[in-house]
């Protein structure tokens, strides 16, 4: 497999990278008086609950593909495995769940951290549960504190699409196309693409990392 090389500022082509996402409004930053309002809450379709599945992976792939069309997406937050190996459970968070830890000072009071993220402790929880070899999906929380947003939004929704055209995005990066050109030939072809400039510099690193192989570049 040919080098590629990462883009850097040197480039002969400038990059015309398009806009990212909005950030959602995030309480974090927000003045005292509006920390203290508590979040609207939402209720957004469910994915199908008498559908069984055979693996947890086939069950997040299937309720990803439905939270796409309704604004969401989940992610892994725990799962639980028995003494002998066995995992029971698998627990689902909204990938807008996480928290934003802040960073402490060793002298000072606790600081927050300056973060892009979008996380905004979404209360959303769903579990995959092991029963009779199927695993079947149980609701524990159905409330989020978002509105439906788009797919490019959601990292998940990002990382599938990207896994499935990794072979085509491969081919055109060792061509030497440039990351505006390879993201104008996904969306001619897939109107309802979600991937982002930022999926394809991550993935065109990942590729020439692997092709270094722990070795140093001259």
């Amino acid at each position: 497999m040919a080098s590629s090389q990462p883009d850097s500022p040197s480039d002969s082509e400038p990059e015309a990278i398009p806009e990212s996402p909005p950030a959602l409004p995030s309480l974090h930053n927000a003045p005292p008086s509006l920390q203290n309002t508590a979040p609207s809450l939402y209720i957004l379709p469910l994915p199908p609950l008498d559908t069984h599945y055979d693996t947890p992976e086939q069950g997040i792939s299937a309720i990803n593909a439905f939270g796409r069309a309704h604004g969401y997406a989940v992610a892994i937050l725990r799962s639980k495995i028995t003494k002998r190996g066995v995992k029971k459970t698998v627990r689902l968070c909204c990938d807008r769940s996480r928290r934003v830890r802040p960073d402490d000072g060793p002298d000072g009071p606790t600081r927050k951290r300056q973060t892009t993220s979008l996380a905004i402790e979404c209360p959303f929880l769903i579990s995959l549960r092991l029963q009779e070899g199927r695993w079947n999906l149980t609701v524990e929380n159905q409330h989020h504190n978002h509105e439906p947003s788009p797919p490019l939004t959601h990292a998940p929704h990002r990382m599938k699409e990207l896994n499935t055209k990794a072979s085509n995005i491969e081919k055109q990066l060792e061509q030497g196309l440039s990351t505006r050109h390879i993201l104008t030939s996904i969306r001619k072809d897939d109107q309802d693409s979600c991937l982002i400039a930022r999926d394809i510099y991550n993935f065109r690193r990942k590729l020439h990392m692997e092709f270094l192989a722990g070795r140093t570049p001259l």
